[in-house]
């Protein structure tokens, strides 16, 4: 047991605390302009669902109470209850309304994931600040301090974990990793969780855009089989 402490756990430590000092780095233009290709597609989904609904565009489609009483109102098949008699809007029923092609299950379905890319991962724009308006690094450096600290309670997504690097002007997030820290001795990364990244859907791209990589002339990697491969910074996934 102690060769295995010694040599798996306290072997890449370093390697996890280089990672969390050196953090992952955003690319901030590219994470307003998606974020607001999210809020545009919401926009839409929202005067979608309100058109086939007959409610006002006001009507809060994310409020899970409200929209099963309307669902049971437009007369939507009942998949379950909850314990205070509520209609069920929950990945079960949204299943089986599928199954049955219910009409506006897909526009809801979209409205939902686009509500979990904003919530979970890119955030409201509450940090989209007049940042070209300061002289220095070291002023936008402070108006970020400033606005983080004032708005820190209603920050949601990334922004939460987002910080500003006056020494190179660049935006990164910093998790913080368990070494073994699952039952099967898996790495976790938190705060925030960068493991479960979207990677399938027609909007996974929109998240996976804003990473970004040191303003360095180009990266090589060494694969497992020797052979190397060059990247350069302007390259991004899709």
């Amino acid at each position: 047991i102690y060769r295995w402490y010694k040599q798996l756990i306290m072997g890449i430590y370093p390697a996890a605390v280089d990672a969390e000092y050196e953090g992952v780095y955003i690319d901030f233009d590219i994470l307003k302009k998606n974020r607001q290709t999210l809020k545009d597609l919401n926009d839409k989904y929202v005067k979608e669902l309100a058109e086939i609904f007959n409610v006002p565009e006001s009507f809060e489609f994310s409020s899970l109470p409200k929209l099963g009483k309307l669902l049971e109102e437009k007369g939507w098949p009942c998949v379950g209850r909850n314990s205070k008699g509520e209609y069920l809007t929950n990945d079960l029923a949204i299943a089986e309304w599928q199954r049955q092609n219910i009409k506006g299950i897909n526009e809801l379905v979209n409205y939902r994931k686009i509500n979990v890319l904003i919530s979970t991962f890119l955030g409201k724009g509450d940090l989209d600040l007049d940042y070209d308006s300061c002289e220095t690094y070291e002023e936008k450096f402070e108006m970020f301090k400033r606005e983080y600290k004032n708005r820190s309670k209603d920050l949601v997504g990334w922004e939460k974990h987002l910080r500003y690097h006056p020494e190179d002007d660049s935006w990164r997030m910093h998790c913080d990793y368990v070494i073994c820290g699952t039952t099967t001795f898996r790495f976790i990364g938190k705060n925030p969780n960068l493991q479960q990244i979207p990677t399938r859907g027609k909007f996974a791209y929109l998240v996976k855009q804003c990473f970004s990589v040191p303003r360095r002339e180009y990266y090589e990697i060494v694969d497992d089989d020797g052979s190397i491969m060059k990247y350069y910074p302007g390259d991004f996934v899709n």
